[in-house]
């Protein structure tokens, strides 16, 4: 019972569960259904374009900006938390080991 509590309060689990609640929340903030059916041409890169640079154009400085921050943060959140992922995975020792065995 002690591991499972340490694996779910493990940093690199807490940054995973911060990504998903990210996630869900961008989810729950934006309607995509609404999205889907004001891009009527979405195939057409044109009109993808002119949609979302309007969508720019027409939205206040605040929410830019804030759009923009949290973004970022997703992105920097996102690439730290992979990193770590693939950091504690002792798939090198599991390589190393293999490359032994058939040399």
């Amino acid at each position: 019972m002690a591991y499972v509590i340490k694996k779910l309060t493990d940093p690199v689990a807490l940054r995973v569960y911060l990504v998903a609640t990210f996630v869900c929340l961008a989810d729950i903030l934006v309607d995509t259904l609404s999205v889907d059916q004001n891009m009527l041409k979405l195939h057409e890169a044109g009109e993808t374009y002119r949609f979302f640079l309007y969508a720019i154009v027409h939205t206040e400085f605040s929410v830019k900006m804030l759009f923009c921050a949290a973004t970022l943060f997703f992105i920097i959140l996102t690439k730290d938390t992979m990193q770590k992922i693939g950091a504690s995975k002792p798939f090198h020792a599991f390589q190393s080991r293999i490359r032994a065995i058939g040399a």
